[in-house]
């Protein structure tokens, strides 16, 4: 099956329980990934024979604009690698790279067995990497964003020690400790992903480590893998619980295109997006960051899973209809009602919005964006003042078809979607009629995670 000239290449069920060795139902599968085996998720001639029927789809090539957006950051990158460990030259260093992310729409339904539609962000966080001096025993590593070193061992089983490294750096020890290069190296990460907006800051780090790490010990596995890795990465090392959908779309995402992801069985789909023709997306950094989102997360979720537990012969939510969560009203309080009724409509949404994607019409995806705020804002109950206060201002610009608060909530980002000739008046009214210092950032969607010759970039 073919859209827009590529591919669109699925995981079938049956190949992802062979995947994973076991035959997980609905949302089960989440713990069979965090529960498998390294030895196992680095058999690759499995993945291969299970899950990569087709050949892996070659990408369009980002755009000029995009490549300049990566030159300065990998020059930057430089730079602090050169005052960090002296005497860089790029043709010995190693990179690689991953783009940040929004999701369109579907928010809060991916550990639910939903479905999400991001797409990736022409930010980036890049990892260059050499061999360390003779003699070290160790990796060190530079995070510029922070402006700490991380000393990783290469004769330390970290699975069982890893409160010897610091928690800012977990997400790092993670890759490490799965996909160790095979020698000491001096590393430098560096990022324009802003960290706490909601954009994959964690993800991207994470991703561009890997590929970094893979050219020093050529295990290559595919696309899905890489993912699958990260996320055991921040499951296991950074105690983060985190869903698949940041580590899957920074890694498989293709320059024009959104990636609707079917999160009870990974199925994936590549979405062009032909709307970008006339209108474009506009991210809006809201600059807070509530307190309370941890807790409050855990709420929602717990809700959430105590009304599926409530609704007779319900595997996933997947399995039921607002008819069906009405029938058990009742039993149900007030919250848990609520968080019933955001997740089957994101769910229907999201469906929706994909189809109006392909089918360009762009009103109905940005109808789609109000009706999902609205829904996150007085249903889930993960907005906050200062994003409503984005998305209002945004209903009063002419040229918005459409805004949602996206992400976890409680805080940073808005995506709006935005005529092309009305993007610097629609800057302009944020500016003029927010109460904060408003960021913004293109949502131009771009390529995924790989490794990347520093020399094309002189």
């Amino acid at each position: 099956m073919r859209r827009g000239g590529w591919p669109i290449r699925k995981i079938s069920q049956g190949s992802f329980d062979a995947f994973l060795g076991t035959s997980p139902a609905g949302c089960e599968w989440k713990r069979a990934i965090r529960e498998i085996s390294i030895e196992h998720l680095l058999d690759e001639k499995e993945l291969l024979d299970s899950i990569m029927a087709n050949e892996e789809v070659e990408r369009h090539p980002d755009s000029k604009e995009t490549n300049l957006l990566k030159k300065a950051v990998l020059h930057e990158a430089f730079t602090h690698f050169d005052m960090v460990f002296k005497n860089a030259k790029y043709e010995e260093l190693k990179v690689g790279i991953s783009p940040g992310r929004v999701n369109l729409i579907g928010d809060h339904v991916d550990y639910v067995d939903g479905f999400v539609l991001p797409i990736a962000l022409p930010l980036y966080t890049v990892a260059l990497g050499r061999p360390a001096p003779p003699g070290h025993r160790y990796t060190r590593i530079h995070a510029s964003y922070t402006g700490e070193f991380v000393d990783l061992r290469h004769d330390i089983d970290y699975h069982q020690n890893k409160e010897l490294v610091p928690k800012w750096a977990r997400y790092i020890l993670g890759i490490f400790a799965l996909h160790k290069p095979d020698f000491p190296l001096d590393v430098v990460i560096h990022s324009n992903i802003p960290v706490g907006a909601g954009l994959s800051s964690s993800a991207a780090v994470e991703l561009a480590l890997y590929y970094l790490f893979d050219q020093f010990n050529k295990v290559h596995l595919t696309t899905e893998k890489v993912a699958m890795l990260c996320q055991k990465a921040e499951h296991e090392f950074a105690g983060v619980p985190c869903g698949i959908m940041d580590q899957f779309v920074c890694s498989l995402a293709h320059a024009g295109h959104a990636l609707k992801i079917d999160c009870s069985n990974l199925a994936y789909d590549r979405i062009p997006l032909e709307i970008t023709r006339d209108a474009t997306f506009v991210v809006v950094d809201s600059r807070v960051k509530h307190s309370l989102a941890a807790g409050e997360y855990a709420k929602r979720r717990q809700a959430v899973e105590q009304t599926l537990q409530a609704i007779m012969g319900a595997k996933s939510w997947r399995d039921v209809t607002e008819k069906k969560l009405e029938e058990y009203y009742a039993e149900l309080s007030h919250e848990e009602r609520d968080c019933g009724m955001h997740v089957l409509g994101e769910i229907r949404r999201t469906e929706e919005a994909a189809t109006a994607l392909l089918s360009n019409n762009i009103k109905l995806f940005g109808e789609l964006m109000w009706e999902s705020h609205d829904s996150l804002k007085n249903l889930y109950k993960v907005s906050c003042i200062e994003l409503d206060e984005l998305v209002d201002i945004s209903k009063g610009c002419e040229d918005v078809w459409g805004a949602r608060m996206t992400g976890g909530g409680f805080g940073g980002c808005i995506v709006a979607l935005v005529k092309k000739s009305g993007v610097n008046g629609f800057k302009k009214l944020i500016e003029e009629k927010y109460s904060g210092s408003p960021h913004f950032f293109d949502g131009i969607p771009v390529n995924g995670a790989g490794t990347l010759d520093p020399n094309a970039f002189l």
